[in-house]
């Protein structure tokens, strides 16, 4: 039990990793696009990277490329 409970933690903590990741990279190219006036990411697929368990690469990338 104590192996099945370890490896599905290790699985939620890799994917939670790899969304907060997309999502910090999402804020970037979406404020590279708004400086160069381009066509940018909807808020609605920014903030959905927040609710799906992004919202600490979300937060960080609004800080970090502001």
């Amino acid at each position: 039990m104590k192996d099945f409970l370890t490896n599905h933690l290790t699985a939620v903590l890799v994917c939670l990793a790899i969304v907060n990741l997309i999502a910090f990279i999402a804020y970037g190219i979406d404020k590279r696009r708004a400086k160069k006036h381009r066509w940018r990411i909807p808020e609605i697929t920014l903030i959905m990277f927040a609710a799906i368990g992004g919202g600490i690469g979300s937060l960080v990338g609004m800080f970090f490329w502001h």
